[in-house]
């Protein structure tokens, strides 16, 4: 019986994985159809991660990617906390002195719903200002 379960969990998980695979492709379609240049998918510094950075006309974009199977415990950019915006930041810095970055910089967000019958994307410029103080 354990061992069942353990497979149930593990298909739900890799399911799950997939379902994140198949939002950030079909967000970087989009963007790429808006005219972003995608300089990065999944960059990565140690713990930190930027699921894409774009360049668009004079800025670079740190665009992140939530993607869910529908809508029942919140829109997939409400679990854009305000923790999850603190790491991106990190994340957005580290990038910025890797690379030696003096653009203008925004925050993104790209939040799906993806299922068998919806495909609904929606496109969230300016989505946060993480470095600002309240």
């Amino acid at each position: 019986m354990t061992v069942f379960l353990l497979y149930v969990y593990m298909k739900k998980s890799n399911a799950h994985i997939q379902l994140g695979k198949d939002g950030e492709q079909l967000a970087v379609d989009f963007l790429m159809k808006k005219n972003h240049k995608i300089l990065a998918r999944n960059w990565r510094s140690s713990y930190l991660e930027l699921d894409i950075v774009t360049k668009f006309e004079d800025l670079i974009i740190f665009v992140e990617v939530k993607t869910r199977k529908d809508s029942t415990f919140g829109l997939p950019e409400s679990f854009v906390t305000y923790k999850k915006q603190k790491r991106i930041a990190k994340a957005a810095q580290a990038y910025i002195n890797k690379y030696k970055i003096k653009s203008e910089i925004r925050f993104d967000i790209v939040s799906l719903i993806l299922n068998d019958k919806v495909r609904k994307l929606r496109y969230i410029p300016n989505a946060f200002f993480p470095f600002v103080t309240y």
